[in-house]
């Protein structure tokens, strides 16, 4: 599998064609699986578990395939300690 150094959206949909998400959310470094799935969906796309199988973009506008992963991966920070 080949994950380009961007982890760019066109790389992660063509490895996932022969791929399960978990294999590839290995393969980029700073992402686990579950914000990986998240960014998917954020970045529009969703996958389809009857014919044609696999992830398929149904979000509006362009398909974004050139940005990355990371555009659409959203840390969750955490919430500041509140001392009284």
């Amino acid at each position: 599998m080949m994950i380009d150094e961007q982890a760019s959206i066109r790389s992660i949909i063509e490895a996932l064609k022969t791929n399960k998400a978990e294999a590839v959310a290995k393969e980029i470094d700073g992402i686990s699986q579950k914000p990986f799935l998240t960014a998917l969906k954020a970045a529009g796309y969703k996958y389809n578990t009857k014919a044609p199988l696999g992830w398929h973009y149904v979000g509006e506008g362009v398909e974004p395939l050139d940005k990355s992963i990371f555009d659409f991966h959203v840390k969750k920070s955490r919430s500041p300690t509140v001392h009284q």
